[in-house]
């Protein structure tokens, strides 16, 4: 995890809280006295309704329709007139008690509902919701047909009673000292968010028509929100949206935006807020929304930014930082909004920052610098100027100024105010200034290759913080400050990445320990942990790079331990998923050696033929490789007999300028491709230049000129050429690849010795047994393993018999 990251966001959660943007501006609305007055619900001397109606919840326009003729004075009527111009007057204790004496006597159904009704939006406005709840469910228990058309107002109101005082106990819990009694509490606020969200959802579907619908689905959202039900208030909420001339299309699309970005929706959460910012910008009473709404829509911006950037798409990161850094801009511009100006710069700052970071666009990387600087100078006292400091060394650092990039984290490191708590800081989070001021110490060493100073830092960040969330990068950085010394402290280096990997199994960089556990596991000869953690490299997102050679070694180590077949499985996946990779020449190479080590050598052919071109064509290609390629592949098509292919093949590695054993090797396969073609004169004579040869090649190339000569009828010279195989090469203690081809000379020349019997007498005769006999018996007794032997044993029991 990036520590400045962790910074910036750290930052950026505090700058939300500070911005006093949400949902309750809607309910600002039906807040203000004024609203509880013109809602009137008033009956006459006779019995029937005098009625003032407005739809104070939806902010429509005040009506008055009187149907009163005359009403006669009593103590009652000149109740409910004081209580309603109580009311008017917007003295709403006074009219909530006067609508409760009237409520105290003997009314008629028409009047107590009114009142009911009436004392019920008293108290909504005065805040007192469990009065005005208790009010509308006593109201709305039996209805008048003369005050059916008020329900769906009663409904609203009552919803959104049961809606904050819900709010009012949930906010309260957190304050209880009882846990049971805290439990209690939690438990009361939800069943009233909940009645809250089934009187509102009521309210929807039994009157489509009523015009507070748009804040009925407002209001259900905040419900739905406060009870975590999160898909069912996006719903609402946009379900708010979809109203003709909605009042509160402002306020549901910010809390639409808000809730999306909770959720991780913040393509959806940048939507909303445009939508927002430019409903809003036509209202002079709320530009102050406007400006929070920018700043809001620039955080969901730089968000998904950085989604764009780990899924590698770079060219749409850079446009969400342009585009939050837009937003940032213009927030700063305004001085109106001052609270929100150092913040807009230090977004602008950042989102400059991420923008250089894509493609090493210094430019980007100077202007964050600059924003940096004008937060520093312009609030020198503000909470963010000692995290801008730290954020003005990182640009510093990445644009090579090293020495004022170290003043400033200098600066940092001795103020031992730094890791202060300040005015907005969460106090459940830890403050990390100080900790980041030196990780961007221990880069910038790193960055002068400093490897001595880097190491101290980084030794020093885990010996300090070692409970900090970003341990596992200080110790990914103190193994590269060891490796990097000279000479390189490769042990103290393999202790960090193990420990990476003991304690901290999730972070990101565990993949990378493991590679270079695995080298090292590698390099002991401990291959079976080397192919354990080559496995896990194989299987992670680090580079192509990285993972191509893992793949590579993981092949090599099945190579060396004969497991050929496995091994050309490895370097085939090698080259299906890195087919241009940096080792992709090597894996075609090695996989036709996997098959020539099996034997399948139709197939090591074509492989050897892939990988020709490639090897030639290949800059920094080992000269054994191209040589091997040609050998072997020679060899193979010998083997397939695919005798002009051999030669060609071959007859390059022949020239003077290759090492003598390998043109040995060459001259051996020539010969066999020129005898298989039926030119056994040439053959002969390209076996003789491998003969200067003191390893198996010589052994072999003189064995079969033996061979040809036997079968050209020159037996002389063919035992002189066996005889120089069992006798020469060390011996009967000849390196064990010699020595089939010693047991077959042997062989051969008691076999031509044995022939010779037939024409032979006397002395001659015996002589000739004699040969063949000592020569079937060495076979024996030296080459007992051969399969050879047996038969040699077979011929001496019939040479016995002369």
């Amino acid at each position: 995890m990036n520590v400045l990251k962790d910074a910036h966001s750290r930052v950026l959660r505090w700058a939300h809280r500070a911005v006093a943007l949400t949902v309750g501006v809607a309910l600002l609305l039906i807040s203000d006295q004024g609203a509880a007055a013109a809602y009137q619900f008033l009956p006459g001397a006779d019995g029937r309704t005098v009625s003032q109606k407005s739809d104070a919840l939806t902010g429509g326009p005040v009506k008055a329709e009187a149907e009163t003729q005359n009403p006669a004075a009593s103590p009652l009527n000149d109740l409910i007139t004081t209580a309603a111009k109580a009311q008017a007057a917007g003295d709403l204790v006074q009219a909530a008690s006067l609508w409760q004496n009237v409520l105290s006597q003997d009314v008629d159904a028409v009047v107590r509902n009114k009142a009911h009704f009436n004392a019920g939006v008293c108290y909504s406005h005065l805040k007192d919701y469990r009065r005005a709840i208790d009010h509308f469910e006593e109201g709305l228990k039996s209805v008048p047909a003369e005050s059916v058309a008020e329900v769906p107002q009663a409904l609203l109101y009552l919803g959104h009673g049961q809606l904050e005082l819900g709010r009012e106990i949930q906010a309260a819990v957190a304050n209880q000292t009882d846990d049971q009694l805290a439990q209690q509490d939690r438990d009361t606020a939800m069943q009233l968010l909940t009645t809250s969200s089934t009187t509102l959802g009521s309210l929807l579907r039994r009157h489509p028509d009523f015009g507070g619908n748009d804040r009925a689905a407002l209001f259900q959202g905040n419900a739905f929100e406060q009870l975590g039900r999160l898909d069912e208030a996006v719903a609402a909420y946009e379900k708010a949206l979809t109203y003709e001339q909605s009042t509160v299309a402002i306020d549901a699309g910010l809390a639409l935006a808000i809730l999306s970005e909770k959720l991780g929706r913040y393509t959806d959460a940048a939507k909303h807020l445009d939508a927002v910012i430019q409903a809003a910008s036509n209202d002079p009473d709320r530009q102050p929304v406007v400006v929070e709404s920018k700043f809001r829509a620039a955080e969901v911006l730089m968000k998904l930014g950085e989604a764009q950037k780990q899924a590698g798409s770079d060219d749409l990161a850079a446009r969400d930082f342009k585009d939050a850094f837009a937003y940032y801009q213009a927030v700063a511009s305004d001085r109106e909004n001052g609270r929100l100006v150092p913040l807009a710069m230090y977004g602008a700052a950042w989102s400059q920052m991420n923008l250089g970071t894509i493609g090493q666009n210094t430019d980007a990387t100077a202007d964050a610098d600059r924003w940096f600087s004008r937060l520093i100078t312009a609030y020198p006292e503000h909470p963010l100027a000692t995290d801008a400091k730290v954020g003005r060394a990182s640009a510093r650092r990445l644009l090579g100024d090293v020495e004022n990039a170290s003043k400033d984290l200098i600066d940092v490191a001795s103020d031992p105010e730094a890791n202060r708590t300040q005015a907005g800081d969460d106090a459940s989070e830890p403050v990390q200034r100080l900790e980041t001021a030196w990780f961007e110490l221990g880069l910038l060493h790193a960055k002068g290759k400093s490897w001595n100073d880097a190491e101290k830092v980084f030794a020093q960040l885990i010996a300090e913080y070692p409970q900090s969330p970003n341990l596992d990068r200080y110790r990914y950085e103190l193994a590269w400050a060891y490796q990097s010394q000279t000479p390189a402290k490769s042990a103290a280096a393999l202790e960090q990445f193990a420990t990476i990997v003991d304690q901290t199994p999730d972070s990101e960089f565990v993949a990378e320990a493991h590679f270079h556990l695995a080298d090292a596991a590698k390099a002991r000869e401990d291959f079976e942990t080397a192919a354990r953690l080559y496995r896990v490299v194989v299987e992670s997102n680090l580079p192509a790079a990285v993972r191509e050679r893992s793949r590579y070694n993981l092949a090599w180590l099945d190579f060396q331990a004969e497991r050929f077949d496995a091994a050309a499985k490895q370097f085939e996946d090698q080259l299906a998923e890195f087919p241009k990779g940096r080792l992709a020449t090597d894996a075609k190479f090695m996989f036709a050696e996997s098959q020539f080590r099996q034997q399948n050598h139709r197939d090591a052919l074509q492989a050897y033929l892939v990988a020709k071109p490639a090897i030639e064509m290949a800059s920094q290609v080992d000269q054994k490789m191209r040589t091997l390629t040609a050998l072997h592949g020679a060899a193979s098509a010998n083997e397939a007999g695919e005798f002009e292919q051999a030669i060609r093949l071959a007859r390059p590695i022949t020239d003077d300028e290759f090492d003598p054993a390998y043109r040995a090797d060459a001259w051996l396969q020539l010969g066999v491709a020129q005898a298989g073609s039926g030119d056994q004169i040439s053959a002969i004579e390209s076996w003789h230049n491998a003969t200067p040869s003191l390893s198996v090649t010589g052994a072999q190339a003189r064995c079969l000129i033996g061979r040809a000569l036997t079968d050209a009828g020159r037996t002389r010279e063919a035992l002189n050429e066996f005889r120089k195989v069992f006798l020469g090469f060390g011996g009967s203690q000849a390196e064990d690849e010699v020595r089939p081809w010693q047991a077959f000379a042997l062989y051969e020349s008691a076999r031509l010795n044995q022939s010779l019997c037939r024409d032979a007498r006397g002395d001659q005769l015996q002589r000739l047994v004699t040969a063949a006999t000592e020569q079937y018996q060495q076979l024996v007794d030296h080459y007992g393993d051969s399969d050879l032997a047996e038969e040699a044993t077979k011929q001496l029991e019939k040479l016995s018999k002369f």
